[in-house]
């Protein structure tokens, strides 16, 4: 009789503001989901891996990628963008066009042997060690967190892609390159909305936590970088998106926080240019103030810290009046739910809120998840809640 292989569960959630993944329900991490082409670029990498246990370059048919924190950097950095580097950062924030692109696809591989490599770190030591040269002894099954509103048209276009064979190289730091070359056993894709309901819902073995009456009838608000997605789950399990049909609301997005920002910027100090890029690069790197030139090519000190705060505050507080035209103004609301990096900062706004209103008070909970003692922020809540999902399935 053939030996049954084991399993590895790999869920991902690939946002705007990082692919956060999760392998076997135990090993957590965030990289930034940014390519940037070094192929033909004059540039030592050798200075970048020294200083960075956390350096992914990606080769595949002498194709050469940085992935993750260092390309971010450079894709921020917009005064040094040409004109096809631009557009492709364009092209990389627009929901659509995002998941069918070539620099996504490198990402999505990246980010799993990245994951892959760590794994087999974090279970040197432990009673079953992973091993990346033993993956074919292994069923992988991935499953991929996509936006509630996309969902099934993502899914068709992207499952060619998932469900073919992958195979590359990918170098770690100072580590030797790695050779990669799977197929996963089992593909799904699953909305990023419920699994960030689940992973509030669920114990880490994907049992029930709670009963539904505990929560439900409960609004989900996860609010990332380019979308924000909210639903009502009802005590019958019931999925309501709202009267406008359209949870995955860019408008109240980060993105568009920072585009209020770029907006105001413009306004005070007529004749600057000032990108939503270069504002979340001020805010990413912990910045005050950033520099503008203004009509006259003078240097002024805007502090961007203070505005975004400011226009993060006015974004949240319209959203939660277009939350409650959408869902009935709450009438029948027992816990409003609050997940991604973005709610994370809305949350603060979103629970003065709720505890200003006699029938919410204490109502507003923002997701987080422990996992071998560390806490998860919010920002994993997505991955988690999908890890979750394939513990109950697949284990």
């Amino acid at each position: 009789m053939k030996d049954q292989k084991k399993k590895l569960l790999i869920a991902i959630d690939p946002g705007f503001d990082g692919g956060k993944i999760v392998i076997n329900n135990s090993l957590v991490l965030n990289v930034p989901y940014v390519a940037q082409d070094i192929t033909s670029a004059e540039m030592d990498d050798s200075v970048i891996r020294a200083d960075s246990a956390n350096y992914i370059c990606y080769d595949n048919g002498g194709r050469k990628y940085c992935v993750g924190s260092f390309a971010k950097r450079s894709m921020l950095d917009v005064r040094r963008a040409n004109t096809e580097d631009k557009y492709r950062i364009a092209s990389f924030y627009d929901v659509r066009r995002r998941f069918s692109s070539e620099e996504f696809k490198i990402c999505f591989e990246s980010i799993i042997g990245y994951a892959l490599i760590r794994y087999e770190e974090a279970t040197k030591k432990t009673e079953s060690p992973f091993t990346c040269s033993d993956l074919l002894n292994y069923d992988l099954i991935i499953g991929i967190a996509l936006p509630h509103e996309h969902l099934k048209a993502l899914w068709e276009e992207m499952k060619p892609f998932v469900n073919g064979e992958h195979e590359f190289n990918l170098t770690v730091g100072l580590q030797k390159s790695r050779k990669f070359k799977f197929t996963f056993a089992k593909s799904m894709a699953y909305s990023q909305a419920l699994s960030a309901f689940y992973c509030a819902m669920a114990n880490n073995d994907g049992s029930n936590r709670y009963p539904l009456d505990s929560f439900a009838p409960a609004i989900v608000i996860l609010a990332g970088y380019k979308t924000l997605e909210r639903f009502e789950y009802s005590r019958t399990g019931v999925i309501l998106v709202g009267d406008d049909n359209n949870p995955s609301n860019e408008v109240y997005a980060m993105y568009n926080v920072n585009h209020d920002v770029v907006e105001r910027i413009q306004r005070e100090i007529p004749g600057s240019t000032v990108t939503e890029y270069e504002i979340e690069s001020s805010i990413y790197s912990g910045k005050e103030t950033f520099n503008v030139l203004d009509a006259d090519k003078n240097l002024v000190a805007v502090p961007v810290a203070t505005y975004r705060k400011e226009a993060l505050k006015k974004k949240c507080l319209e959203m939660i009046e277009n939350t409650r035209e959408n869902f009935d103004y709450f009438r029948t609301t027992s816990t409003i739910l609050v997940a991604g990096g973005t709610g994370a900062q809305y949350y603060e706004y979103i629970k003065d809120w709720c505890d200003s209103q006699d029938t919410l008070k204490d109502k507003a909970i923002l997701v987080t998840e422990e996992i071998n003692g560390v806490t998860y922020d919010s920002v994993y809540a997505v991955a988690i809640g999908l890890a979750k999902i394939l513990k109950d399935n697949y284990a």
